[in-house]
């Protein structure tokens, strides 16, 4: 978007100090350029995250100012939660179109992560999901999945799938003598799979150990 010259203006919950240790990252922001802005907000941890990363926004309007200023053309939100309702409120107060998107399935969400993991907690969760996606102007999720599950619960909103591909051209096999040179470096013997993803329970790395 910035390369099409647009400015992009960023809001994410605020990390600790231990968060930046733990990843041997300075706490400046690595992301600021010209026409691209990260404002923070006040958070607290996710007990329930897998990585210990996670973090609550409680939204009370903390990033009110920093729209009011920067007076964006659209909000996008990609969280129902915390710093999504803070989209919601600057929305309504300023009167910008939201765009949302959702990649989450809300009953394996639930599931896994839910402090109440029942049928009745997911109807609950889901008709929310519904509520809150019907507060946008368009939604978009990876799959058409998660679309019906929203409808089933009430959503309205006009929505499409938007996929996230790879490039195959990015990649490429490796010669044999870089493979074997890896395979040496890395002490692995046998057959070997490599995953690039979030290390947590829903996606289910187990059922590609036990294959």
């Amino acid at each position: 978007l910035k390369a099409r010259g647009h400015s992009i203006g960023f809001v994410g919950p605020r990390y600790s100090d231990k968060n930046y240790k733990e990843l041997g990252k300075p706490r400046e922001e690595f992301l600021l350029t010209e026409g691209f802005e990260v404002y923070r907000i006040p958070s607290l941890p996710f007990a329930g995250s897998a990585s210990g990363q996670a973090r609550n926004v409680i939204p009370l309007g903390w990033s009110i100012p920093f729209v009011r200023r920067f007076r964006p053309d659209i909000i996008h939100t990609q969280t129902p939660f915390g710093t999504g309702f803070e989209a919601l409120l600057a929305s309504r107060i300023f009167k910008i179109p939201l765009v949302g998107t959702n990649h989450t399935h809300i009953r394996e969400f639930i599931k896994i992560y839910g402090p109440i993991r029942t049928k009745w907690a997911e109807k609950i969760v889901q008709k929310f999901f519904s509520w809150y996606y019907n507060r946008c102007a368009y939604v978009s999720t990876v799959a058409q999945k998660l679309i019906d599950e929203m409808r089933e619960s009430g959503f309205k909103r006009n929505a499409d799938v938007i996929s996230n591909p790879l490039s195959l051209s990015t990649f490429s096999p490796p010669t044999e003598e870089l493979r074997s040179s890896l395979r040496k470096e890395l002490g692995l013997a046998g057959p070997t799979v490599i995953y690039a993803g979030r290390i947590a329970m829903e996606k289910r790395l187990d059922v590609v150990i036990r294959a």
